[in-house]
């Protein structure tokens, strides 16, 4: 675990919003730079007759085959793996998935006709007012391994299980400061010097406290889960 004073740096809260980017064609191309931290959603407004949707995730490629006609409406939620026509579900006919599971890029072919693309990805609100009131803060990464044990009695390790990644804040309590936490944000840490020292990406909040200095002045911790550290 790492922890700082706010004398030693500035914080900065860089909130993620859901972008809709729209296309239209036959074969689309959508590069998202988040896609790593919230797998984007793809909605498809047929403009005709088509059996078959190809679509690449880096060096991997998917394959669903379906019957649909002008006006249809195809969901894919590459998050969840989840894939509708029309509301009801459609299946993979094949599937090569990535070896890079942070994919950035993706791609869709029905090989013909024009049809209407919107990509729900995330942007990055650039935000240059740093955190006040902020006294402390830490962050923490652990990867727990995965042991197995024989009719010997003797253990060893199979793996690692998925690392974890969490963050928390201390400070004294300000409505203005608390209201820049999002549901889904970025932390980037500043030193004195205006160097950047780590950034935390995809972090979410899931606990929330309010008490006491022993000075009396309120406070507030906020702490939650973040997917990678840059």
């Amino acid at each position: 675990m790492l922890s700082y004073m706010h004398e030693d740096i500035y914080v900065y809260i860089d909130n993620l919003i859901t972008e809709e980017v729209k296309k239209t064609g036959d074969n689309i191309y959508f590069d998202d730079n988040w896609y790593g931290i919230k797998k984007g959603k793809v909605k498809i407004i047929l403009g005709g007759a088509t059996t078959k949707l190809t679509v690449k995730l880096n060096e991997g490629t998917a394959v669903l085959d379906f019957v649909g006609k002008a006006n249809d409406v195809v969901d894919l939620d590459f998050e969840k793996m989840i894939f509708k026509l029309n509301n009801k579900l459609i299946f993979l006919s094949s599937y090569i998935a990535p070896a890079n599971t942070e994919v950035v890029k993706i791609s869709l072919s029905f090989g013909s006709g024009s049809h209407q693309f919107s990509y729900f990805g995330l942007k990055e609100v650039r935000n240059d007012n740093d955190l006040d009131f902020c006294t402390s803060l830490d962050y923490n990464y652990s990867e727990e391994k995965i042991t197995r044990t024989n009719i010997n009695n003797e253990t060893f390790d199979v793996g690692s299980a998925k690392p974890e990644y969490s963050w928390s804040i201390n400070g004294l309590w300000n409505n203005e400061e608390v209201s820049k936490f999002g549901d889904l944000f970025n932390l980037r840490f500043i030193d004195e010097e205006g160097k950047p020292m780590v950034r935390l990406v995809g972090c979410t909040r899931n606990s929330f406290k309010n008490g006491s200095s022993d000075s009396g002045d309120l406070t507030y911790s906020l702490s939650g889960k973040f997917k990678k550290i840059m």
